[in-house]
């Protein structure tokens, strides 16, 4: 619960930090982290989107998306965004997987 605490402190600084400076799609990447760490999957889907939408090329914000289809029982949207980060970062996935 300890940690719960640290990564809710985490999130709240990097969302104040996104509202600053919303180009900075590594604070969003964070919180996505932070929300995926609380098992809060919902949100993580909704950082994760708007990432994608700005790049769809952040391949680990699919990683991310990726647990937290799976931490929601979706396992085919989660099986969906491993094949699509597979295909791109395949490397990325292995090291993930050793």
């Amino acid at each position: 619960q300890e940690a719960d605490a640290e990564y809710e402190n985490a999130q709240k600084v990097f969302r104040a930090a996104c509202a600053r400076t919303p180009g900075q799609l590594q604070l969003y990447f964070y919180r996505a982290m932070c929300y995926e760490e609380l098992a809060q999957y919902e949100k993580v889907l909704e950082m994760t989107d708007y990432l994608l939408n700005v790049d769809e090329n952040l391949h680990e914000a699919r990683l991310i998306r990726m647990k937290a289809y799976q931490g929601l029982g979706r396992n085919a949207d989660a099986d969906h965004e491993r094949s699509i980060f597979e295909s791109k970062k395949p490397e990325l996935l292995e090291m993930m997987e050793a």
